[in-house]
């Protein structure tokens, strides 16, 4: 059987819609297509099989636990290797802040010794 979750679901239902599944086909043998962190972290007792797109193929890259009780956060860069937390716009103002702090605290540093 293939379900894919998140297509239609809210938040709140798809931390919940595999269990609901999983009662209903017990004994049953589910793979689940998702790119969901919420579903992802709902999953106990289960194998994740990763996958990644070179050259225009797909190809399997690892194969990890499944993440119960991780938050969306750690599923993000556990799961789908996502380690930034905001949209791009944001990612580079506070990578510009990070070097510029970077920066000061050089030169507060040169005027210490000084």
């Amino acid at each position: 059987m293939r379900l894919k979750f998140e297509i239609h679901l809210r938040p709140s239902l798809q931390r919940k819609i595999l269990l609901v599944v999983l009662s209903l086909l017990k004994n049953s043998q589910i793979f689940i297509l998702t790119h969901s962190p919420l579903v992802i972290s709902s999953i106990f007792d289960a194998w994740i099989y990763k996958f990644t797109l070179e050259n225009g193929k797909s190809h399997l890259s690892g194969i990890v636990t499944s993440k119960t009780g991780f938050n969306s956060t750690s599923v993000l860069d556990d799961v789908f290797d996502v380690d930034e937390d905001f949209d791009v716009e944001t990612e580079k103002s506070f990578n510009q802040f990070y070097f510029i702090r970077s920066k000061m605290r050089f030169f507060l540093e040169i005027i210490w010794i000084i």
